[in-house]
C-alpha cells in the first residue's frame, strides 16, 4: 500500500511544495473506505469550537489486482492538499496523521513494529520505492548517489535518467517506511543566440 501526500499551491499547478510518501508492506486486507476517509481528513483544521473545517484537496485511489498464479493487490492513494490548509506537511497534522495511520495498520494486523537494524541497502530500496510512487514516469535506472543512516531514518540521494535529483528521508520499521521526498529538476540547457 502506498500513500503519496502532496502539498500544492493550487489545483491548476500540481507541482508540489512538499511531498510525503508512506509505504506499508501489509500483505493483509485494508478497509479502503476507512483509509481514504482518514487520509482525506488529515489536513482539516479545527475551528474555535474544535470542529473540523474543510480544506481544499484532490484525491485519487488506484487499486491494482493480480490473479495470475500467486494473487495479490496493491492500493495507492494520491492526495493533493491545498498549501493553505496543510500548513506544512512535516511536523504538521498531515505528518502526524500519516504516522498514526501506519501505526494503526501495524497494530491491527500484528505487523512488525520493531526496527530492524537499518542498512544502506534497505534505505536505498525504500527511497527508490518512494521516488517511483511519487513520480511513476521516472524511467530506469534510478541511481543511488549517497546514503546516510541515523537510527531508523536515512537520507538518500538519487538521480533519474532525465538528470533530476531526489532527496528521500525514509523513517523505517520492518513493515513500512514514511518520509519526505524532494525532487530537483535539472536546469534547462542554455540557449545560444544566433547572429
Amino acid at each position: 500500500m502506498r500513500i503519496v501526500y502532496r502539498m500544492v499551491d493550487h489545483q491548476s499547478d500540481p507541482t508540489p511544495r512538499a511531498t510525503v510518501v508512506m509505504i506499508i508492506d501489509a500483505g493483509v486486507g485494508i478497509n479502503r473506505g476507512r483509509l481514504r476517509y482518514e487520509v482525506e481528513h488529515l489536513h482539516y483544521l479545527p475551528n474555535p469550537a474544535g470542529e473540523p473545517i474543510h480544506q481544499s484537496f484532490i484525491s485519487e485511489e488506484r487499486l491494482h489486482t493480480t490473479s495470475w498464479g500467486a494473487a495479490g493487490a496493491g492500493l495507492e492513494l494520491l492526495v493533493w492538499a491545498a498549501a493553505t490548509g496543510a500548513g506544512g506537511i512535516i511536523g504538521g497534522a498531515a505528518w502526524d496523521g500519516l504516522k498514526a495511520i501506519a501505526l494503526r495498520i501495524r497494530n491491527m494486523h500484528g505487523l512488525a513494529f520493531d526496527s530492524q537494524p537499518l542498512n544502506g541497502q534497505d534505505a536505498q530500496h525504500r527511497a527508490l520505492q518512494m521516488a517511483r510512487a511519487a513520480w511513476p514516469d521516472l524511467g530506469e535506472p534510478l541511481t543511488a548517489l549517497s546514503c546516510h543512516l541515523d537510527g531508523d531514518t536515512a537520507t538518500v540521494a538519487l538521480r533519474a535518467p532525465d538528470g533530476s535529483t531526489f532527496k528521500a528521508q525514509p523513517t523505517m520499521t520492518a513493515s513500512d517506511a514514511i518520509g519526505p521526498i524532494i525532487r530537483a529538476y535539472p536546469d534547462p540547457p542554455a540557449q545560444t543566440g544566433q547572429s
